[in-house]
C-alpha cells in the first residue's frame, strides 16, 4: 500500500517532469526526438496510473 507522503512525491515528479520537459528539450536538443518524447509520455502515464491506483 502507498501511503500519501509517497502519492505526493509521485505527483511532485510527475509536476516537474511535465513543466520542465519543454524547456530541457530547448537546452539539450539532443533529446528532442519522438523516442524521448515517447518516453516520457509512457513514465509519466505510468506514474499516474501507479498513484491513481492505490
Amino acid at each position: 500500500m502507498i501511503t500519501e507522503e509517497e502519492k505526493k512525491d509521485k505527483n511532485i515528479f510527475k509536476q516537474i517532469i511535465e513543466e520542465n520537459w519543454e524547456d530541457f528539450k530547448k537546452k539539450y536538443p539532443s533529446y528532442n526526438k519522438p523516442y524521448y518524447e515517447e518516453v516520457i509520455k509512457k513514465t509519466v502515464l505510468r506514474y499516474f496510473v501507479w498513484v491513481n491506483d492505490m
